[in-house]
C-alpha cells in the first residue's frame, strides 16, 4: 500500500501519513520498499514484527469484542439492519406505517 492509499482510508493528509509511518519505520514495524510500477513511489509493508502486532490486535479485538458472543447468523442479521439504517429512510408507506405503529403504542 502507498502512503497515498493509507492517507485516502484514515481520511487524513499525505503529511500525517508520512509521519505516522515514519513512526512506525522507526519502530520496525513497517518498511518502505520501491513500488513494482511507479518508480516514484514506494510501498509500505508490514516487517515480520509489524505481522505479528497485528495478529495479537487482531486477536484481542476478536475475543474482547461486544459481537463475540453473537453466532455467525446474528452478526449477519445485525449487518442486514446496520446497512438498513446507512443507506437511508425506507420507503414513505413502510416508514409511515412505522410511525402509525409508534403513535398506536404511545396512546
Amino acid at each position: 500500500m502507498t502512503a497515498r492509499r493509507l492517507a485516502d482510508l484514515l481520511q487524513c493528509d499525505a503529511s500525517t501519513a508520512t509521519s505516522m509511518i515514519d513512526r512506525l519505520e522507526k519502530r520496525g514495524l513497517v518498511r518502505r520498499v520501491p513500488h513494482p510500477t511507479d518508480r516514484r513511489a514506494k510501498v509500505i509493508q508490514l516487517t515480520p514484527e509489524g505481522c505479528a502486532l497485528r495478529d495479537r490486535v487482531i486477536q484481542h479485538t476478536t475475543e474482547h469484542s461486544p459481537f463475540a458472543r453473537l453466532d455467525h447468523e446474528s452478526r449477519l442479521r445485525l449487518h442486514t439492519l446496520l446497512r438498513e439504517v446507512i443507506n437511508g429512510p425506507r420507503p414513505t408507506g413502510e416508514a409511515a406505517s412505522v410511525k402509525d405503529t409508534v403513535k398506536e403504542e404511545q396512546q
